[in-house]
């Protein structure tokens, strides 16, 4: 995808999760958002962006001081190193974000300010480090309009749960989602595990949320999927998505580990031209077909030695079977 292309692709995302927050002149190319009062955060989309460079960026912030400036510039640096080639602005404006939140207490007038400072820092940070909640923020994902991200955590109890969902909930573009699905599992005493999840509104999404961790054997963990519509009804495709934007999370979280598409896909293709189903695959639960299979122009039918439909039947059969026999889905 050229860059163009990838641009109008984010702008749109970007303006399903902040609507009237993110500013943008279709002329000048100029974006901009108030991260907090103080702060304002001004993009330009430049051509060569996001192949080849970050876009041009400038920070409105006589509020923060030169070494939250030049720690923000850092980040961005390192984020396109790790992330460049695709769209970066959502990750860039949670960095500043982050940073903002920081109280700059150097420049203190007086002792009761600082005490005071000292006491609202506490009340940001208390929460995460009694809980010892580290959230793990997905890629987003994007599909006509609508945009799609997971969030994990390690959680060993239902207090962690509430926890992690009210720490969660301060980001104010979760908070803003159009649904927040839900679902955890969590190891009790005598080999009881406690699960449970919830649709925040998307029917049946979250039951398969928690399948997907039952199946990859996930325990002591909670995973939501913020979704923020843009529009356009995706139909079943929504449901895809979902899960993909957990595993994706589960994935940069270290959850799951990561496997190379290509190799997954051949030894898929590899099976179905054998005309066979194996009980077990060496790739376990990590094998991210169906995205790859539902593009191929003929699906075969799940009986051995019958190739000749490709009907709405079939494609559920295949899937069902790809399900069993990869322990995925």
């Amino acid at each position: 995808m050229d860059n163009i292309s990838q641009q109008s692709d984010e702008m749109e995302a970007l303006t399903s999760i902040f609507g009237d927050e993110w500013q943008m002149d279709p002329g000048t190319k100029m974006c901009s958002i108030d991260i907090t009062k103080e702060v304002k955060l001004f993009i330009t989309l430049i051509p060569e962006y996001p192949s080849s460079s970050l876009p041009q960026y400038e920070l409105l912030a006589p509020n923060l001081s030169l070494q939250q400036k030049k720690h923000i510039d850092e980040e961005f640096e390192n984020l396109y190193k790790n992330e460049g080639g695709g769209p970066i602005i959502y990750q860039m404006i949670m960095i500043v974000e982050e940073i903002a939140k920081t109280k700059n207490v150097t420049e203190t007038s007086s002792p009761e300010e600082l005490l005071q400072c000292d006491k609202e820092c506490q009340r940001l940070v208390t929460p995460i480090e009694k809980s010892h909640l580290n959230i793990i923020h997905g890629a987003i994902i994007v599909d006509r309009k609508s945009v799609f991200q997971g969030h994990v955590c390690t959680v060993n109890s239902k207090d962690d749960v509430s926890s992690f969902k009210e720490l969660l909930l301060e980001n104010r573009k979760v908070a803003h989602a159009t649904h927040n699905i839900s679902a955890y599992r969590i190891n009790l005493p005598n080999n009881i595990v406690l699960q449970d999840c919830d649709d925040d509104g998307e029917a049946k999404a979250s039951a398969r949320l928690l399948e997907l961790l039952q199946t990859l054997k996930l325990n002591n963990i909670i995973v939501v999927v913020s979704r923020w519509y843009g529009g356009v009804q995706l139909g079943p495709d929504r449901f895809r998505h979902i899960n993909n934007a957990a595993r994706q999370a589960l994935v940069d979280g270290g959850y799951i580990p990561r496997f190379p598409q290509f190799c997954i896909l051949d030894q898929i293709l590899c099976i179905i031209k054998g005309h066979y189903w194996p009980t077990r695959c060496r790739y376990g639960a990590h094998c991210l077909v169906w995205q790859e299979i539902v593009h191929l122009q003929t699906l075969p039918v799940a009986k051995k030695g019958d190739w000749g439909s490709t009907s709405i039947e079939n494609v559920r059969v295949l899937r069902k079977h790809l399900c069993k026999c990869f322990n995925c889905w």
